[in-house]
C-alpha cells in the first residue's frame, strides 16, 4: 500500500510541476524565469551534505634560496707524477681478497649440524628462528640442516610450518 501511496505522490507532484512551467513559459519574459528559478531553492535530499564551491587557490608559497659557501677554484697540484694510491676497505681492513666459497665442504656441514643438535639438546623444542639467531645463520640455511639431522633420527619434530619446534632426540 505504501507503494501506491507513494506512486501516486510522485505522479502528482510531476504533474504540478510541469503544468508550473508550462504557465511559465506561456505568460513570463526570460528574465522572470530566471528570478523564479533563483528564488526557489533546491530540494535536499536527506543524509547529504552540501558541496561547497571550489575558491580561488591559495598561491604557492615561494622561497628565496639563500646563498651557499663558494664552490672552490680547482687548483693544479705541486707536484707532478702519478696520484697517490687510496687504500680501499678491504686491504684497510687486512683482507687479502680471496673469495669465500659459497658451500660448505661434507665436514664443515656436518660440523654445523653437530653444533647444532648440541644447542636443541640444551634448549629442547625451539623453532627454527632461535637456533638460527644462536648459531648465526641464515634461517634458510639453518631449516635445511634441521631437515637433515630430521631424516637423520637425531632430531624430532612438532607443529606445522612457522609453528614447527624442534629438539634433539636420544639418538
Amino acid at each position: 500500500m505504501t507503494k501506491k501511496l507513494l506512486k501516486n505522490a510522485i505522479e502528482k507532484a510531476s504533474a504540478e510541476f510541469a503544468d508550473a512551467i508550462i504557465n511559465a513559459v506561456k505568460g513570463a519574459s526570460l528574465q522572470e524565469l530566471m528570478e523564479i528559478q533563483k528564488s526557489k531553492p533546491a530540494a535536499k535530499k536527506p543524509g547529504r551534505k552540501a558541496r561547497k564551491k571550489p575558491g580561488p587557490r591559495p598561491k604557492k608559497r615561494t622561497y628565496k634560496k639563500k646563498p651557499g659557501p663558494k664552490p672552490k677554484k680547482k687548483t693544479a697540484r705541486k707536484k707532478p707524477g702519478p696520484k697517490p694510491k687510496k687504500k680501499t676497505a678491504a686491504k684497510a681492513r687486512g683482507k687479502t681478497g680471496a673469495k669465500k666459497p659459497r658451500r660448505l665442504t661434507t665436514a664443515q656441514k656436518a660440523k654445523v649440524q653437530d653444533k647444532i643438535h648440541a644447542y636443541l639438546a640444551k634448549n629442547p623444542w625451539s623453532s627454527r628462528g632461535k637456533v638460527a639467531k644462536a648459531m648465526r645463520l641464515p634461517s634458510a640455511k639453518t631449516g635445511l640442516y634441521l631437515r637433515e639431522l630430521k631424516k637423520a633420527g637425531k632430531v624430532k619434530s612438532k607443529g606445522n610450518k612457522a609453528t614447527t619446534r624442534y629438539a634433539a632426540s636420544g639418538k
